[in-house]
């Protein structure tokens, strides 16, 4: 992102283009896009993400930090706005993250080579 943010800098400063607003996702001149969709592809590629790369991915993967981090459900459900804890419980991975002895072996084992 880093580096698209710096993208974005660039040819801002190259198209003399005035930022009138801060959207992360929008056009050149910071206002939010009116396709999403397109803007998310076009910040997909243009960081090299995998084209099967969803945004809502990235939901996932947020709210299974938060509740891995020790937070609740309810924290994550109101961190990324959800009004519907079911919604939430369905963004929250857990199910492969629980405590599982073999790879706790099989890190071990990593670590020690």
């Amino acid at each position: 992102m880093l580096e698209r943010k710096a993208h974005l800098e660039k040819m801002r400063k190259q198209r003399g283009i005035e930022v009138k607003n801060e959207h992360v996702v929008g056009k050149l001149n910071g206002c939010r896009s009116t396709n999403f969709n397109k803007a998310w592809r076009t910040i997909r590629d243009a960081c090299g993400f995998n084209k099967k790369l969803n945004f809502h991915d990235h939901r996932h993967t947020y709210c299974t930090n938060i509740v891995l981090a020790g937070g609740s459900t309810k924290h994550a459900a109101s961190m990324i706005g959800h009004n519907d804890p079911r919604m939430t419980e369905r963004y929250t991975n857990l199910e492969n993250l629980l405590h599982n002895p073999v790879q706790d072996k099989l890190a071990a084992h990593y670590q020690n080579t």
